[in-house]
């Protein structure tokens, strides 16, 4: 059947062979990326941050719920995640029982997201909506520009940098 080929067609069916080629490497090099794509699976990611050791001892980790938040283009207003200038963290200290001074937990807004969906904001590096919790506050109320945490009787109120 080759031999029958002109040399025009023997090379359409060179390049076609290749892109073929292609597209098999492709999809095995990428297969859990088109698995997710088209089974409608989401990973959940840990967002990290780099702290020092005694930070970490300091706070466990408290995120008690875990909510999958799927992408939906054109929802969100902004970008949630967009870069926020370098702001120093200052952790006060209070008194706890008996005298014992425990520094209180640092808590960093840096985004927060308002939609007709709903409202999320960045805390930490987490991802949270109404009724959350992270770290003992939980999240009372989401704004455009502040997150209001409650705690027992202690209120917080984060705002925007």
């Amino acid at each position: 059947m080759i031999k029958q080929l002109n040399k025009k067609e023997k090379r359409l069916l060179l390049f076609l062979l290749l892109i073929l080629l292609y597209a098999v490497f492709d999809v095995i090099t990428n297969f859990d990326d088109y698995k997710r794509a088209y089974t409608g699976g989401e990973e959940e990611t840990a967002v990290t941050e780099e702290t020092d050791a005694d930070t970490l001892a300091a706070q466990p980790e408290t995120v008690e719920r875990v909510r999958k938040l799927p992408y939906r283009p054109g929802v969100w207003e902004q970008d949630p995640f967009r870069s926020q200038p370098n702001v120093p963290v200052v952790i006060p200290v209070a008194g706890g029982k008996n005298g014992v001074v425990q520094p209180q937990i640092s808590l960093r807004l840096q985004a927060i997201s308002v939609g007709a969906s709903g409202a999320v904001a960045l805390i930490n590096g987490m991802l949270v909506q109404e009724g959350d919790r992270i770290h003992g506050y939980r999240v009372v109320r989401i704004e455009p520009d502040r997150v209001i945490l409650e705690s027992g009787q202690q209120r917080r109120v984060l705002e925007m940098p």
